[in-house]
């Protein structure tokens, strides 16, 4: 008869420890994603080439002749991908 008193406790307990464990895994991934964008930051400030790629994708421009060549899924701005093989401005239409 005591121990159905501790069945809420044990209960409570175990959805605690539930919740703490997507918890810590809820925080490993936001310091991975931390270190990417430290990582971003970092090239950004420091590799002029790593700049003009970022900025030429974002505006999606290319040089003369280039073939830009992108993943499928869907960019950080929410905007499908363009793929043109010519040069000049890419073909967001």
């Amino acid at each position: 008869m005591l121990g159905l008193l501790f069945v809420p406790v044990l209960d409570r307990t175990r959805e605690l420890k539930g919740i703490l464990e997507r918890e810590k895994q809820e925080l490993r991934v936001a310091l991975l994603l931390q270190k990417k964008r430290e990582r971003e930051v970092f090239l950004l400030r420091s590799d002029p080439t790593y700049l003009e790629m970022v900025a030429r994708d974002k505006l999606d421009l290319m040089k003369s002749g280039e073939i830009i060549f992108r993943r499928l899924d869907k960019r950080q701005d929410g905007r499908t991908p363009c793929f043109s093989t010519e040069g000049g401005r890419g073909s967001g239409q």
